[in-house]
């Protein structure tokens, strides 16, 4: 389990608790402001600009923290070539949801 800050999250295995994870996870980054930025690539208040900014960068490693630490080693193999907590989402998505 990851520990993030009182919160306490399931380490994902895979399509037996994806689910679960997720709905963990989600919590977390709603909490912490990082939902948009995983979800859509980028804070909705950002959608004019081109390019992430030094804090834009921040607030995605913070969320690739997040995901990446919370995942089982089976499962972190199909993580390792993302580069964004954009691409993180997405690849989970793309493995694990029915």
């Amino acid at each position: 389990m990851e520990d993030l800050g009182s919160t306490t999250v399931m380490k994902l295995r895979g399509d037996e608790n994806w689910a679960n994870w997720k709905f963990q996870v989600r919590l977390v980054l709603l909490d912490k402001g990082l939902l948009d930025i995983v979800t859509q690539g980028r804070p909705k208040e950002l959608d004019a600009k081109k390019e992430m900014t030094p804090e834009d960068r921040k607030l995605d490693a913070t969320a690739q923290r997040i995901i990446g630490t919370a995942v089982s080693e089976s499962v972190i193999t199909h993580l390792l070539g993302c580069t964004s907590a954009h691409a993180m989402w997405g690849k989970l998505h793309e493995v694990y949801e029915l």
